[in-house]
């Protein structure tokens, strides 16, 4: 069998062992208010997918999310390529990056909802919470480089732009890929949190308010398998991308050869 059938029927069968899990603990709690079942679940799934209004929620919940991963992506990546190349900063930038860390958000969420605004509050939040594990990406994804490698290129050359890129960058790039990967997690997590705390409008926070409220919690799970779903996705992106790029490669060479 295929390796990647495999792979497939393995992510299938622990999908499966969730939703059982899920009835499981339905049937134990045995109060559908609180807990409602699977069949409950993907009932309000698929009433949640036809309205129109969900869709609205999820493009501003992304919007949110991409501005937040760009702003958090561009401050971590700057912070982490200067920490990584000189010990002086990283150690000036710890404290810092240990207070970003470790800050719970409820102590901070009403301060930046006071200065920030409502709608913006995902922002910053978001960002705050992402931009230290961006920073680390690039901060020991550069310190953990070949100790030779690096003597080589400096005795070749300055540290400049062009060897960040060409160099530095496509070393690491495993350490950003992981990094990424468990921002967008956190900060999808974060932002809807935000907007649920701060009450933005048209928004999946929106959303969980309004079905929290009205204690229609298969809703609330409904809305959550969107997230999931949000969340899978923006992390397959790159490698859908380049699984599409090398095919369309390979069919154009194909077609070129033969003709």
């Amino acid at each position: 069998m295929n390796s990647t059938i495999k792979r497939v029927l393995i992510y299938l069968l622990s999908i499966l062992i969730i939703f059982v899990v899920i009835e499981l603990l339905s049937l134990y709690i045995n109060n559908t208010f609180i807990f409602p079942s699977v069949k409950k679940i993907l009932t309000a799934f698929f009433d949640v997918i036809k309205d129109y209004k969900t869709y609205l929620y999820i493009g501003n919940t992304i919007l949110n999310l991409l501005i937040s991963l760009v702003i958090s992506f561009i401050l971590g990546m700057i912070l982490g390529v200067l920490g990584g190349l000189f010990k002086y900063v990283r150690v000036f930038l710890k404290p810092w990056i240990t207070i970003l860390r470790s800050i719970p958000l409820a102590s901070c969420i009403v301060i930046i909802m006071i200065i920030a605004g409502l709608n913006k509050t995902p922002y910053f939040v978001c960002s705050i919470m992402v931009m230290p594990i961006i920073y680390e990406g690039f901060c020991e994804g550069i310190i953990n480089i070949d100790k030779s490698l690096m003597d080589f290129w400096r005795l070749n050359s300055k540290i400049n732009l062009l060897v960040l890129t060409k160099v530095h960058f496509p070393l690491i790039i495993n350490s950003i890929k992981l990094s990424f990967i468990s921002a967008i997690g956190i900060g999808i997590k974060v932002v809807i949190m935000a907007e649920f705390l701060a009450g933005v409008k048209n928004t999946l926070g929106e959303a969980i308010i309004l079905y929290s409220d009205l204690i229609a919690y298969d809703y609330v799970w409904a809305y959550s398998i969107i997230m999931i779903l949000i969340v899978i996705i923006i992390e397959n992106l790159p490698y859908l991308i380049a699984y599409l790029y090398r095919y369309l490669r390979d069919k154009i060479a194909s077609k070129t050869i033969y003709y």
